[in-house]
């Protein structure tokens, strides 16, 4: 504070407020207002002003020991007017910042001791810590601006802190930053977090968090990130949730929460981040979704959702990520939805009631990593996937794909080009046909595939021990033939082998024991036997390889 704000009647508290000058030149007007010029002389003799004259900082001496008649009193008012208008515009220009500072640091002093006291277990002593003998803005997980040494930040994730969130935090009106995920807070959410109308990222991931979204939380207008992923929150999202239109993520996946999307998230028109899946969300995508246009992820899965994807969703050319597996819905695939959603990495959408064919626009998808459409109501053939360089993931499990026909797996050939794929599963399909040769030459990061429950007939093909990182391999319920191909002996890496119900013929082969990783091996309802009745004694297996065999086929049927 300067000198002109010490010598003036800016010392609020200390010295006459505005309000007392007013009243002084207000008693101007009724010289008998005696009770006014006493107030004002009591006024002035706690400023340090004694007698009947004063000067404040080289102004005008004032004299005022009796109110004169009124015809004097426009001369008083007039030699009062400039003191006044020079209080005034002191009050305005001279703020306190350096007292505001040290109340406001007090302030978020005494917050911080508030949340000291509301933490119950502090496995790794870093509340324990927040001590008088450092300044609190060195305390561990704050952080301070450095201009008015106000907390600006609190990060105290992933330190397995138990406790309540105390209401006291909405304080910290400096608060751009709290960050409490990875912990064990229980407790509601405070209300009074929606004072801190600086909080920008708020995240409270996986606590044991209950009770419901606070409406609260949307009067904080600056808001970019609001996460609260993995809680046991309950009751709808609010409905105010359009209020945030700065809103850049938006984290509600994992809790328990029910209701309908709400049509004003349409309104969060900076939103790119969308995840609410594994809740219990019932009723339609509302159309006002499409308002979002620069969405880029939408994760909806694990609902109660029903209906069909709006239209209009398959032109949001910004969606990267669409994740609405495990819902109900219903419908038809656009043929042409890949070429309108250009930069779609991962389609998700397994576990619905989708029906029609696999759009043939997915030829051209480029960019797409993940596909899975398995449990649904698909049928038709398969089209070309060559052109998906980055596919490492390809479940179309448990539909109608395929009519039994030789040209059923003409598709596997063209995924000899996806050189990261390391998930193919097809199983329970109407595929038909002979497992081709160039099944060899597929990535050779592959390490799961499914072929299962299908109408494949034929030999095992040779080629496919190619596939030396395969960790995963099941053929069962289909019409193989013949016997197992010895290159199966390259699989050193396989842990689970499942031959069951088909047609296969002769012996165990010996390399199967070599197979260190296997844990599971399934050959029920095939022609195998065991090679226990060679010619001479010496070559015959022994009892306990007979009995370790014996336990593996009782497994496979006990499976």
């Amino acid at each position: 504070m300067d000198v002109a704000c010490e010598l003036g009647f800016l010392r609020f508290g200390l010295g006459i407020s505005i309000r007392s000058v007013l009243m002084l030149v207000t008693a101007a007007w009724w010289p008998e207002s005696l009770v006014v010029a006493r107030f004002v002389l009591r006024q002035r003799r706690r400023l340090g002003f004694h007698g009947g004259e004063t000067r404040v900082s080289g102004l005008r001496e004032i004299r005022v020991s009796r109110f004169q008649p009124k015809t004097n009193s426009i001369r008083i008012i007039l030699a009062c007017l400039p003191m006044l208008v020079f209080f005034i515009i002191n009050s305005l220009l001279c703020v306190p910042s350096t007292a505001t500072s040290i109340l406001g640091n007090q302030t978020d002093h005494l917050v911080l001791l508030k949340f000291k006291e509301s933490i119950s277990n502090d496995p790794y002593k870093i509340i324990a810590s927040w001590n008088s003998s450092i300044h609190f803005c060195n305390w561990p997980g704050v952080t301070c601006d450095s201009m008015n040494q106000r907390v600006i930040e609190l990060n105290l994730e992933g330190k397995q802190l138990q406790g309540l969130i105390p209401p006291h935090i909405g304080n910290l009106s400096f608060l751009t930053r709290l960050n409490l995920g990875n912990n064990s807070f229980s407790g509601k959410i405070p209300q009074e977090l929606g004072r801190l109308l600086q909080l920008q990222n708020l995240s409270l991931t996986n606590n044991s968090l209950k009770g419901e979204i606070p409406a609260n939380l949307t009067r904080c207008s600056n808001l970019r990130e609001l996460h609260l992923f993995g809680n046991n929150l309950i009751g709808e999202i609010p409905m105010e949730i359009g209020y945030l239109q700065k809103l850049q993520e938006l984290t509600l996946a994992v809790n328990n929460l029910t209701g309908v999307i709400p049509s004003s998230i349409g309104n969060l028109s900076s939103l790119v981040s969308l995840s609410i899946g594994v809740n219990y969300f019932e009723g339609y995508i509302p159309q006002e979704i499409c308002l979002l246009k620069n969405l880029s992820l939408m994760s909806l899965h694990v609902n109660k959702l029903i209906g069909t994807f709006p239209s209009c969703l398959y032109n949001m050319s910004s969606l990267t990520i669409i994740s609405a597996a495990d819902n109900q819905f219903n419908g038809s695939l656009p043929p042409n939805m890949f070429h309108t959603l250009p930069n779609l990495r991962e389609f998700l959408v397994g576990g619905n009631h989708i029906s029609g064919s696999i759009p043939t626009s997915i030829a051209n998808s480029s960019v797409l990593q993940t596909l899975d459409v398995g449990t649904n109501h698909l049928q038709g053939q398969v089209p070309s996937l060559g052109k998906l360089q980055y596919l490492w993931f390809l479940s179309l499990y448990s539909n109608n794909l395929g009519d039994n026909t030789t040209k059923d797996l003409e598709f596997l050939k063209s995924l000899a080009n996806c050189s990261k794929l390391e998930v193919v599963s097809i199983s329970y399909n109407s595929f038909g046909g002979s497992l081709p040769n160039f099944m060899g030459n597929l990535s050779t990061k592959l390490s799961q595939l499914y072929l299962g429950g299908n109408h494949i007939s034929g030999k095992i093909p040779a080629e496919i021990g190619n596939l030396v990182s395969l960790t995963i391999l099941t053929m069962e319920i289909n019409h193989f033939e013949g016997v197992i191909p010895a290159t199966f002996g390259k699989f050193q890496k396989l842990q689970k082998l499942e031959l069951s119900r088909n047609k296969l013929t002769g012996d165990i082969p010996d390399f199967i024991g070599n197979l260190t990783q296997l844990y599971y091996l399934g050959m029920a309802e095939n022609m195998i036997a065991l090679a226990c009745s060679k010619e001479l004694p010496k070559e015959r297996m022994s009892m306990v390889d007979v009995i370790r065999e014996l336990h593996l086929i009782k497994s496979s049927f006990s499976s």
